[in-house]
């Protein structure tokens, strides 16, 4: 549809006639190196490059890109992945290539397809469910406003001008962040060495020592075995009430025996207080529980609403945001993957460090096969050991022992050996008021952090609504450009332009027609 506020000067343009889809292909002959954009390589909605992206091997038909085209992520549009290139290269087949024509500027160009507007009607016409691309076809045919070229230049440099401005509070307010999250490491560092509670810890009388703690541990796994035994005899019962029908209940394994670490590990680790000690977490919990693998849980499973199914990319900053359900059968077929209040649900592949500890609310929930849980019993206050799993020092730890070659993917063997701390209870909740206490004020800062970020994109994407408006030059900038020689409607332009292609075509074509004149007289 026409927009029929534009200014006389302006003009709605299909895309096609500005900006020209490029067919270059580039087609290796064997292995290349090559300077190659990915999709990944593309910030969204930055119109910048990151930092990955380089020269790379090459062995596949590429899009060919050379200076002054626009890139432009058709997959997943929404992500607003588009960039004016400045040199020469390959890129991804997802990324169209269009050559800008003389009737607009680059720079132009890309601010508009950066805009909300472009950004919107691109994604809402898409095809595809998992992987949404938007038609070349609905592209070409998208209807840009197009003012004059001085215009344009000038639209241009004021966007730049203000956006200079917005992007030094936007790199302030990412320091800040960055600032803060050392600020929540050296926090947990010194909260895991004992230095948060040093002068709570001197004026206690009862508290005991890491032998007692040792003693109690035990006792409690020799009452937790006891448990099991008595809970397989029932299950012994039911299955031979049953005709012996379907599999054997497992009898449970003995009650382990907790092992100290080696005088070479303990050498590399932080001297701790006397009343703790160092333990390997397998020694210390009652059960490291991976996720479902294999058959035991299908994509094809899940439901609108039942029991949450909990993935790494449900946990975030030791909350958990539940997103995928199976029902209430599937998760009682599986009971072993059904958390506990208490537990710690730990992420197991790619990003380490996301966990969260299972409250009461939470209590029922189901462990994905991207997760896995740790159960330590109530010896242990599980929000305190969360924050143990989140630390540098661990997460460091996981992600060199974790396996896999393209991520990082963790066992119960990896996680049996992790050293961590074996504090009093009394302690542990004295430490996690200590964090908590400090984290709410990181918390508070980091809501401001956020709002100002998201105040800096509206603030962006005002501006660019008003350039594309025609409302972001004042009347005095309006006056300069309409005195630039080169100024002319955009529709004279545009006019202009046809004339002068359709001359250079006929130019072209005239010697060919003389020729054959010659030839045929």
């Amino acid at each position: 549809m026409k927009d029929s506020s534009l200014r006389s000067d302006w003009v709605e343009v299909e895309f096609h006639s500005v900006l020209k889809q490029s067919k270059e292909k580039h087609k290796p002959k064997g292995k290349e190196q090559a300077f190659y954009i990915g999709l990944e390589h593309i910030g969204k909605n930055t119109g910048r490059l990151t930092n990955e992206v380089c020269v790379a091997e090459i062995s596949a038909t590429k899009n060919k890109f050379r200076p002054a085209q626009i890139l432009y992520g058709k997959l997943r549009p929404y992500l607003n992945k588009v960039y004016l290139s400045d040199c020469e290269g390959v890129c991804s087949t997802d990324i169209l290539v269009f050559d800008v024509l003389p009737a607009i500027k680059g720079e132009y160009a890309l601010n508009y397809m950066l805009s909300r507007r472009f950004v919107n009607d691109m994604s809402s016409n898409t095809s595809g469910v998992n992987l949404p691309r938007v038609s070349t076809g609905f592209i070409n045919s998208y209807l840009i406003p197009l003012p004059p070229l001085p215009e344009q230049r000038n639209i241009v440099a004021k966007i730049e001008q203000l956006f200079s401005k917005l992007d030094y509070g936007i790199v302030s307010l990412k320091a800040a962040q960055e600032k803060l999250a050392f600020y929540r490491q050296s926090v947990l560092k010194k909260a895991f060495e004992g230095e948060l509670t040093r002068e709570w810890r001197e004026q206690q009388t009862s508290l005991p020592s890491a032998d007692e703690l040792l003693k109690q541990i035990n006792t409690e796994f020799d009452d937790y075995h006891q448990q099991q035994l008595r809970n397989w005899q029932v299950a012994i019962k039911v299955w031979k009430a049953a005709g012996k029908e379907g599999k054997k209940p497992a009898r449970p394994k003995k009650c382990k025996v907790i092992t100290e670490l080696a005088k070479e590990d303990l050498s590399r680790l932080p001297e701790l207080p006397n009343e703790w000690c160092w333990q390997k977490l397998g020694s210390i919990c009652q059960k490291i529980q991976i996720g479902p693998f294999g058959s035991q849980m299908h994509r094809h499973e899940y439901v609108e609403e039942g029991v949450p199914v909990i993935n790494p990319q449900h946990i975030k900053s030791q909350k958990i945001f539940p997103q995928v359900f199976i029902s209430e059968e599937k998760a009682e077929s599986l009971p072993q993957y059904v958390f506990e209040e208490n537990d710690i649900v730990l992420g197991r592949r790619g990003e380490m460090g996301r966990s969260a500890c299972i409250s009461a609310k939470e209590k029922g929930w189901f462990c994905g096969s991207g997760s896995l849980f740790i159960r330590l019993g109530n010896r242990f206050n599980g929000v305190l050991y969360s924050l143990i799993l989140s630390e540098r020092r661990v997460v460091h730890y996981l992600e060199e022992k974790g396996s896999g070659t393209t991520m990082t993917n963790l066992n119960s063997t990896i996680l049996s050996e992790l050293p961590v701390q074996l504090i009093p209870l009394e302690e542990q909740v004295q430490i996690t008021k200590e964090i908590e206490s400090r984290f709410s004020a990181c918390d508070h800062l980091q809501q401001e952090i956020e709002r100002g970020l998201q105040k800096a994109e509206a603030l962006r994407q005002s501006v660019l609504k008003k350039a594309f408006e025609g409302r972001l030059l004042t009347e005095t900038e309006l006056s300069n450009c309409r005195a630039v020689p080169d100024w002319k409607p955009a529709q004279q332009l545009l006019a202009r332009i046809q004339t002068e292609k359709c001359a250079k075509q006929n130019t072209a074509k005239s010697p060919v027609t003389d020729k054959a004149i010659v030839n045929k007289s």
